[in-house]
């Protein structure tokens, strides 16, 4: 099944290097994770701790301290990007298309691991064995539903891949999120804060981890209540650029930008409810097995309640912004 993974070929000159880097590359990333909390939590923390009253002159200042942390952070995770080996290397502008996901098949898909109190070995391989080797009932329904035959399990490779890429947009999500509170809450904003807002809904969508064919080995990645969480914030953060004023605008400012500037109408728009769509099914596919992800659902049902009941009808999913001009009346 994973002859790189399993076979006596792998030695260290015939791909081991390649795990090695990827292991080596995740303590770089959580080194580039604490410097980013400390960082904003000494931006964020440091009006509140002046003694007197926090004055204009002062909120001017710790907005100027937080754009160049920002600046700087932005800085050291373009050179780790840029440092990483030709193997793990991978094109940032590159935009991912829509495909079909999970919702869409009529299978049920299989547990994301046995459910609590499982004891018998058998129903646990059983459940393993489901996700590994689909029966071949399981692989026609998929076909019929998409009018694609389903591809082979992710390999330890695509794992990785997928997890790394995610990790780095988790990464820039964390950079650029007091922006998003910001334009929230704050009543004076600089064309900083606009931009950074507008990046960070840029990464946060489409993560490689929800996306198939990652999204059905959900056994293979590591702290999914980690994952569920911040894409709960995720799902919540994509509400509020529907209700929001301020962050209507930014989206607005967003697809101006792919129209005009980078010649690909809707793009972002595109994504945004793709990743709707992806993360309602990532929660929906594990909630009668993780407490964790019951309790997301939870939230999200309220947040999304056309969705949670029909979660292939895209005709429930938000526009954020207007993917074609009004025609001009003559």
């Amino acid at each position: 099944m994973w002859p790189d993974m399993f076979s006596e070929s792998l030695v260290p000159d015939t791909g081991y290097g390649l795990y090695e880097e990827h292991f080596y590359t995740q303590i770089s990333m959580q080194k580039l994770a604490l410097d980013i909390h400390r960082t904003l939590s000494t931006a964020s923390t440091r009006p509140a701790s002046t003694p007197g009253l926090f004055t204009q002159t002062a909120k001017e200042k710790a907005s100027h301290e937080l754009h160049v942390a920002v600046d700087q952070l932005q800085s050291s995770l373009n050179e780790w990007q840029s440092q990483l080996m030709e193997g793990l290397q991978w094109n940032a502008n590159q935009i991912t298309t829509p495909i079909p996901f999970p919702g869409q098949f009529s299978a049920s898909y299989p547990a994301p691991y046995p459910t609590p109190g499982e004891e018998r070995m058998e129903g646990v391989m059983s459940a393993i064995g489901s996700v590994y080797f689909p029966s071949n009932q399981f692989m026609a329904q998929q076909q019929i539903a998409t009018g694609v035959l389903p591809t082979q399990p992710a390999s330890p490779d695509t794992i990785l891949q997928a997890l790394l890429r995610t990790r780095s947009s988790y990464l820039r999500c964390l950079l650029y999120r007091p922006y998003i509170y910001r334009v929230v809450h704050s009543d004076k904003l600089s064309s900083q804060d606009l931009v950074g807002a507008e990046e960070y809904l840029r990464q946060c969508v489409c993560w490689p981890i929800i996306m198939n064919p990652i999204c059905h080995s959900k056994r293979l990645i590591h702290g999914l209540y980690f994952w569920s969480h911040n894409l709960m914030g995720i799902l919540i953060i994509l509400r509020l650029a529907i209700t929001h004023p301020r962050l209507q605008a930014v989206c607005l400012s967003i697809g101006k930008k792919d129209k005009e500037e980078f010649n690909r109408p809707g793009a972002w728009n595109a994504q945004a409810r793709q990743t709707i769509l992806l993360c309602v099914e990532w929660f929906k596919s594990l909630v009668d097995n993780d407490g964790d992800a019951r309790w997301c659902w939870s939230i999200i049902q309220g947040i999304y309640p056309e969705l949670a009941l029909s979660p292939t009808n895209t005709r429930f999913l938000p526009e954020f912004y207007p993917t074609a001009m009004p025609p001009q009346e003559g």
